[in-house]
């Protein structure tokens, strides 16, 4: 009995600062729907991909644009929210399976794991000198020094690509 009253006092009337709180992980939790946007280079002879395309190229698996120029990756660092969440929406893998694969494809030979940049405007800077390069942003940090492929939302919820 003693819990429940208690318990029920607590809760009955949340302090002003409680509500705040609350109110501000709810407001962040949409925040955190955001749009990722697939960009490469304003020259890339390629001007749209499939979500397919983007799963493999993200994933190692498919290393040339349909035009036949070499994919160049630029990435943000692995402990990063954008990482983990666009990694987890267009592979539908983990941080930790992500790495995984990276090192198996670097071991095997096949590929280097792609040069990483701290933000989206050292991932656009970097796409502005690399024609073939292709990287990830959040739609807010779109300009007009670079051209979008795709657009990866995280607002449906069952995680796959949207257009």
């Amino acid at each position: 009995m003693f819990w429940t009253v208690a318990l029920s006092s607590v809760f009955s009337q949340p302090p002003r600062g409680v509500a705040k709180a609350l109110l501000l992980m709810l407001i962040s939790g949409f925040a955190l729907a955001d749009d990722y946007l697939i960009v490469t280079n304003q020259s890339n002879p390629v001007d749209i991909i499939t979500s397919n395309e983007a799963t493999s190229i993200f994933l190692g698996v498919q290393r040339l644009f349909v035009s036949g120029y070499e994919v160049e990756i630029i990435d943000h660092p692995v402990n990063s929210d954008i990482y983990s969440n666009f990694y987890r929406l267009v592979t539908s893998k983990s941080v930790a399976q992500i790495r995984s694969r990276r090192a198996s494809l670097t071991f095997a030979g096949v590929s280097l794991p792609p040069e990483v940049v701290e933000n989206d405007e050292e991932v656009i800077r970097w796409l502005k000198k690399h024609p073939n390069g292709i990287g990830y942003i959040n739609e807010n940090n779109l300009n007009e020094h670079i051209k979008v492929l795709l657009r990866v939302s995280d607002k449906n919820k069952n995680g796959n690509l949207a257009k």
